[in-house]
């Protein structure tokens, strides 16, 4: 058992143990994660459709042609509940050891290589899984973004393919897209705020990619 926010943070979290990557490659069958969401009381719960922002935030797949009818807790409840919540279900992460994410793992990848080579060895993510079952009625997205999208836990996504990223990446790995402001003309790094390159003095408006 180990205390991780995913199924892939179990390798980063070897790793720091001091155990090699070609070890940890070599030993693992696979990981679980695991998480409780609390479950929406079929008596009392509200059908909705969620605005735009909190879609956009928490990633939910969804035909645009159609309207996203859901259901969420009623604060008020009802006496067959707490609040709106009755009783509790798991939300899980398998991640199986492919030999692409055996692969990453031996040669030292990233948190975010190796959460990108879980899923595509099939893995769904635990927040992916979460929102299936709001779909489905279990529960709602106010508790999935309670549980699976906490600071501690939240992982930083690429705007273009929603792939996680390193806060040190300057493009994404998956997709290209640029991450961080550059200079066009030396290529380096412009912070928020700077009125010029600190490398070649060009001005930073007209030069930022």
């Amino acid at each position: 058992s180990l205390h991780t926010n995913d199924a892939p943070g179990a390798m980063m979290r070897l790793d720091e143990m001091g155990v090699e990557g070609f070890l940890t490659a070599a030993a693992t069958i696979g990981v679980i994660a695991q998480r409780l969401v609390r479950k929406i009381c079929g008596t009392c719960a509200i059908e909705y459709t969620p605005d735009q922002t909190t879609i956009d935030f928490v990633g939910l797949k969804y035909d645009v042609s159609q309207p996203l009818v859901m259901k969420k807790h009623n604060p008020d409840g009802c006496p067959e509940c707490v609040k709106g919540y009755s009783g509790r279900m798991g939300v899980y992460e398998i991640m199986k050891m492919t030999d692409q994410l055996r692969e990453t793992v031996a040669r030292g990848g990233g948190a975010a290589l190796i959460r990108f080579a879980a899923k595509q060895g099939g893995m769904v993510q635990l927040k992916d899984y979460a929102l299936e079952l709001s779909k489905m009625g279990h529960t709602d997205i106010d508790e999935v973004i309670r549980v699976c999208f906490s600071d501690e836990g939240a992982a930083k996504l690429c705007p273009g393919c929603r792939n996680e990223v390193g806060d040190d990446y300057v493009k994404c790995p998956f997709c290209s897209v640029n991450l961080k402001n550059l200079c066009i003309k030396c290529n380096m790094r412009i912070e928020e705020g700077w009125k010029s390159c600190a490398n070649c003095g060009t001005p930073a408006p007209t030069l930022m990619i």
